[in-house]
C-alpha cells in the first residue's frame, strides 16, 4: 500500500460519516488527525494549541486542501505532495475560512474535530477511525519506536552526577531532534522526588543518584511513549523490590493486550497484581495507560472503560509504584504482541506469564 492508496482508504472511512453524522463535508484541523489524513503530512507550526495551519475537507466528491496564503507552499510542496487534494487557499490578512467553506460546502452541514460555532462537532468519531492502524502506519510506527529508544538509551547513557532535571531534559530532546523525532513530552525526576511527583516536569533539582526519564516522542504524528530509570551506584534493597514489582505489573497487563480483550479486564488485573506484590494503593497516584497511536493516550484503562483490544493497535501501559515505573509502547495484532520501543543493549529482567516470556527494563546502573 503506497501513500496514495493509504489515502484513499482513508477518504473511504471518512466519507462513511458523512451520512452517519448528517453533514455535507468533515473539516479536519487537529494535528493529529490531520497527520492520520494526510498520512504522516504535519500542520503544525506552534508545538501546543488545537488547530494547526491548514485543514483537510472532505466531501462526497472532493477532497480538498484549505490553508492561508502564507502555510500554501509548505503544505502543498513538503507536507501534502502527491495526494490528490484540491487546493483552495485564502489570504492571511481575511482571517478566516469561512469563505472557502461556503463556496464549498453551500448551505450544507459542516462536521469539524476542532470546536467551531459554524460546524458540528464530529471528533469523537473521527478519532476512533485512527485506533487501527493500517500497514504503512505500522512501519512507521516502528521505525518511530526504536528511534525514540535509541534517542532514550543515548541521553541514559550520557547523563551525568550533578546535572540538572533541564539539562537531563535537554539531552533527550536534543538525540530526538538529532534523529528527526519531536521531543513532545519530556519529564524528568531525579532521587526522592520520583516518588514525590508522578507527572515531574523537569525543574533544576541536580541528580545524586537515582533518576527517571520520561519520553513521548513524534513524527508523522504517530507517539512512542518510553519510560527508563539510571542510577549512579547499587540500588538499595527497597527500590530493587518496588521495579521488580513494578516491572511484573507491566509485564501482565502487556501478557493481557491480546486483540479483542476488554481494557476494562486489563486494568482489573493490573490491580489485583499491584495487590499481590504488596503495593495494593500505588495505582491510585497515575493512570496505568491505555491506546495510543495519533495521541499520547486516546484514552486511559478504568472500570468504566467500554473500549476492546484492535487488531493493529498501538497501547502504551505505564504502571507506577512510588519511586520507579515501568513504560513502553506496544503493537497488538492478532499474531503477536510486539514491543516497538523495545530495549537495546539495556539491563532486563524477564518474566513468565501465561506462557509468555516478557522482558522488562530493569533499572540501570552506571
Amino acid at each position: 500500500m503506497d501513500r496514495q492508496e493509504e489515502f484513499e482508504a482513508k477518504l473511504e472511512q471518512v466519507r462513511s460519516l458523512l451520512a452517519a453524522e448528517q453533514v455535507e463535508g468533515i473539516l479536519i484541523s487537529e494535528p493529529h488527525s490531520f497527520a492520520w489524513m494526510t498520512c504522516g503530512g504535519d500542520n503544525h507550526v506552534m508545538l501546543s494549541g488545537p488547530t494547526g495551519s491548514g485543514s483537510v475537507l472532505v466531501t462526497a466528491d472532493e477532497a480538498y486542501l484549505i490553508c492561508s496564503n502564507v502555510e500554501e507552499r509548505r503544505l502543498t510542496e513538503e507536507e501534502t505532495a502527491g495526494l490528490p487534494l484540491e487546493v483552495r487557499t485564502f489570504n492571511w490578512h481575511d482571517g478566516s475560512d469561512r469563505q472557502v467553506l461556503r463556496e464549498l460546502v453551500g448551505r450544507g452541514a459542516l462536521g469539524c474535530d476542532v470546536p467551531r460555532s459554524d460546524a458540528k462537532d464530529v471528533s469523537k468519531p473521527l478519532v476512533r477511525l485512527r485506533y487501527r492502524l493500517l500497514p504503512p502506519e505500522v512501519e512507521r510506527l516502528r521505525w518511530l519506536g526504536r528511534e525514540a529508544e535509541a534517542a532514550m538509551r543515548q541521553a541514559c547513557l550520557e547523563a551525568e552526577m550533578g546535572e540538572s532535571e533541564f539539562e537531563l531534559a535537554g539531552q533527550v530532546a536534543g538525540a530526538c531532534y538529532a534523529r528527526k523525532m519531536l521531543p513532545l513530552l519530556t519529564l524528568v525526576a531525579v532521587d526522592d522526588r520520583i516518588a514525590q511527583i508522578r507527572h515531574p516536569i523537569p525543574t533544576d533539582k541536580e541528580l545524586e543518584q537515582t533518576a527517571m526519564l520520561v519520553l513521548c516522542a513524534r513524527r508523522w504524528g504517530l507517539y512512542a511513549n518510553l519510560t527508563r530509570l539510571i542510577s549512579f551506584g547499587p540500588l538499595e534493597a527497597d527500590l530493587r523490590r518496588r521495579h521488580d514489582a513494578v516491572t511484573l505489573i507491566d509485564a501482565t497487563m502487556i501478557a493481557s493486550s491480546t486483540v479483542g480483550t476488554p481494557y476494562r479486564d486489563i486494568f482489573q488485573r493490573a490491580l489485583k497484581t499491584y495487590r499481590e506484590v504488596g503495593y495494593p494503593d500505588d495505582w491510585r497516584w497515575l493512570h496505568l495507560g491505555g491506546a495510543t497511536g495519533y495521541a499520547g493516550r486516546y484514552f486511559k484503562a478504568n472500570p468504566a472503560c467500554e473500549e476492546v483490544v484492535k487488531d493493529s493497535q498501538a497501547i502504551a501501559w505505564n504502571p507506577a509504584i512510588d519511586g520507579t515505573k515501568s513504560e513502553d509502547t506496544i503493537l497488538v495484532t492478532e499474531d503477536e504482541i510486539a514491543i516497538v520501543t523495545e530495549a537495546k543493549d539495556w539491563p532486563m529482567v524477564e518474566y513468565e506469564v501465561d506462557e509468555m516470556t516478557m522482558e522488562r527494563p530493569d533499572i540501570l546502573i552506571r
